[in-house]
């Protein structure tokens, strides 16, 4: 019913080598936010030049994922690096208190479509901030051998 607004992200990582069946896999996630962008603007939470900077998200992860033929199945488990807005929503005194589980973890379950010799892939997931969902995802992969 509100606004919608964009995500821009980026992640690389690193894989074991594939086997037919499954895949281990570490890395990062990088992601900015506009909707933190313009909630920290419009409530005043940081001044008018920190807004952007406090709107980027760095997340550390490790996951699985599971083959079958050129469709796969994934999970990702994270550790919030860099979350400056979350933590400055928690101090807010009027909002909702959320625990240690929102402000430090991000996680991400997902389904990937490879197209090209396992190599280009399009994907869809549910990225989540504590196991609280945060943001469906579309993204476009390569994997480089």
């Amino acid at each position: 019913g509100g606004p919608l607004y964009s995500t821009i992200g980026a992640t690389l990582w690193m894989t074991t080598r594939r086997s037919t069946l499954a895949d281990w896999s570490a890395g990062v996630h990088y992601h900015y936010y506009s909707a933190y962008e313009q909630y920290a603007l419009s409530q005043e939470l940081f001044p008018a030049e920190k807004a952007r900077q406090n709107a980027h998200v760095l997340v550390a992860f490790a996951g699985r994922e599971w083959f079958y033929g050129r469709f796969s199945f994934f999970l990702q488990a994270g550790v919030n690096l860099y979350s400056p807005f979350l933590r400055e929503l928690n101090e807010v005194w009027d909002l909702p208190k959320h625990g240690w589980m929102y402000l430090n973890l991000a996680h991400k379950v997902g389904y990937r479509l490879y197209i090209d010799d396992q190599q280009t892939y399009v994907s869809m997931s549910v990225k989540t901030s504590g196991g609280t969902a945060d943001m469906f995802e579309f993204s476009l992969g390569r994997v480089l051998k």
